[in-house]
Formats: structure tokens, C-alpha cells, sequence
């Protein structure tokens, strides 16, 4: 915790006058829908809107600011693994989600030498992308590294930041989550002004309700706010579709020691697995746990030409 809110006294009547739903439209109406701040309770807030959700803690400073600072992770990547046993020796890596670029730099080899040899996960002019982005390798890695390089240059004199995430448990089978949104998200420091926050002159917004008790919304927006977005495990498809893992854990699905994996147990129509993709497919399921022997350093480094995975368009 910043050591300004361990020493800041708490204003309970205050935050208990906050607690509510603004408005953050400041009169730009959106037709996808308007962002939204939630105050909660326990310190706890949400911006929702079309298609992306902040979720963070709030705390009220000198009785007349609000702070919201954003949640985040503690590294800017994560990495999950299992061991497949039907791919052997080798080992396969999926890059989830629309973070990935050519800033993003990757090796699976040792970081001892210097400078060490880093690879782009995309060209740089990468487009026509076709989900999911999985890369196949002829070995199993001891430790997959990953930068982020924003400027995207390489010289003698220059270091980058490397998070090395070591494979103990001779997994391989990846998945490679990056947060660096999320790392350069900022606290946001606003006025109270009675039922009011102050954005700035003219961005001002006045408290509503919070969604009434057991509604959708309600419910949306508490479970937003629990959210653990680098949880220990994560549950897959060969799809690479997410599934949560008390659906996984019920009496619907079976764990496969063979295939060290979850199957579904139910009855299904016997043409259901070759009228459906391998996204939308329930009946195999994988489970991937974080590696969590996780460090980083700053190296020198290069840049290879050629990335991970090409994908262009004429």
C-alpha cells in the first residue's frame, strides 16, 4: 500500500456518502453506452463501458479527494503451463488476447549471455490476424523471457527489463497473458464536491444510486470487482476458450489421467464434436497453472528480423 494511505485517516461518513453510481459521459453520449464509476463498498470501484472494464480500490484523501487507483498485476506478463502429453518433446505457445505486437519480445533460451537474442511476437506491420496466435517449438523450454520495448530500438548501451518465468515442472503446453495496459494505467485523483466529483472545470458528474440488491447489474459489477486477473489456475479448451473452474469442477466433467486433462461426462448428440469448432467444443477441457518462479533483470540486448508469428495482407 502507498505509504499515503497507511498514514491518511479514514473518513467513514464520507465514504459512506459516496458510495454510488457517476455518470462519465460529461455530456459526450456515446450510442455503445457511457462509462460508468462505481463506488463500493470495502474500497472497492469499477468504470464500465462498451467493451472494457477498470476495476480498482478508492480511498478518500484530506476529506476532500478521491483517489482511485487502478488494479495491477505484479509483473506485466503471466505465463501458464500443463504438460501434454500428446505432444511430447516439443511444446506449443498461445499468445491470448489483442495486447501482443512487435514491442513484445520473447526467448526461450537462457538469459546468461549479453547481449541476449530477443524475438517479436508479431511483424511489425501485422495484420489479417486469426485467432488463436499459437507458436510450436521442437523442444521444451527450461524458461520463457519476455520484454516489452516501447520505443522498439536497440543499442550498445541500452538494457530492457526481462521477466524470466522458469519451467520446473517441465510443462509443455503455454498460455502467455500480457497486462501492459493495465501497467501504464495511472491513479486518478478527483474533487469531492458534496454529491459530486470534480474531474476537472467542466467534467463534473453527480451521484446516483448503485444498482438495485440482486439485479443483473448488480451482480455484473460485484463480480467485476472480485476479479483475481492472474489467478493460480486457468481452464481452456483446445480452442483456447476460457471456462471457470467451478463449472470445470462439478459433477459434469471428469479428470482424464491419460490425456491429463477434464472430459465431459454428460450425454451429447453423437454428430456434436464434428459439427463443432474447436473454440465452441465443451467436451475436453485443460487446465494451466501459473509459474510462479518468476524474476526479473535488465539486459542488453538485440532484436531478431524475423518474429515469432507473421501475419500480413496484401
Amino acid at each position: 500500500m502507498d505509504s499515503l494511505y497507511s498514514t491518511e485517516k479514514q473518513y467513514k461518513n464520507i465514504e459512506k456518502g459516496l458510495l454510488g453510481s457517476y455518470g462519465l459521459s460529461f455530456g459526450n453520449r456515446s450510442p455503445e453506452g457511457s462509462p460508468t464509476l462505481f463506488l463500493y463498498h470495502n474500497n472497492k470501484y469499477v468504470i464500465a463501458s462498451f467493451g472494457e472494464v477498470q476495476v480498482g480500490t478508492w480511498r478518500v484523501v484530506k476529506e476532500k479527494y478521491l483517489h482511485l487507483n487502478p488494479n495491477k498485476t505484479k509483473y506485466p506478463f503471466s505465463v501458464y503451463g500443463r504438460y501434454n502429453p500428446s505432444i511430447g518433446d516439443s511444446s506449443k505457445t498461445s499468445f491470448l488476447g489483442d495486447r501482443f505486437s512487435y514491442r513484445t519480445l520473447i526467448t526461450y533460451n537462457k538469459t546468461t549471455k549479453s547481449p541476449v537474442n530477443l524475438t517479436p511476437i508479431f511483424n511489425k506491420d501485422a495484420n489479417c490476424f486469426d485467432f488463436p496466435y499459437v507458436h510450436k517449438t521442437a523442444s521444451v523450454p527450461k524458461q520463457i523471457s519476455l520484454a516489452f520495448n516501447q520505443s522498439y530500438e536497440e543499442s550498445e548501451d541500452q538494457k530492457i527489463t526481462l521477466y524470466n518465468f522458469k519451467n520446473t515442472t517441465n510443462f509443455n503446453d503455454f498460455i502467455i497473458f500480457e497486462y501492459t495496459r493495465e501497467e501504464n494505467k495511472m491513479p486518478i485523483r478527483v474533487l469531492i464536491d458534496g454529491n459530486q466529483l470534480v474531474f476537472s472545470e467542466h467534467q463534473i458528474t453527480e451521484k446516483s444510486p448503485l444498482p438495485k440488491p440482486g439485479s443483473e447489474n448488480d451482480t455484473f459489477i460485484k463480480e467485476m470487482s472480485a476479479i483475481n486477473f492472474t489467478p493460480k489456475t486457468v481452464y481452456y479448451n483446445f480452442g483456447y476458450k476460457e471456462f471457470k473452474s467451478d463449472e470445470i469442477n462439478s459433477k459434469n466433467y471428469k479428470y482424464n489421467k491419460k490425456l491429463n486433462n477434464y472430459k465431459y461426462k454428460r450425454k451429447v448428440a453423437a454428430t456434436y464434436e464434428e459439427e463443432t469448432s474447436d473454440y465452441h467444443n465443451f467436451l475436453q477441457v485443460n487446465k494451466y497453472e501459473m509459474l510462479q518462479n518468476a524474476t526479473q533483470e535488465h539486459k542488453q540486448f538485440k532484436i531478431d528480423k524475423k518474429s515469432i508469428i507473421y501475419t500480413i495482407c496484401d
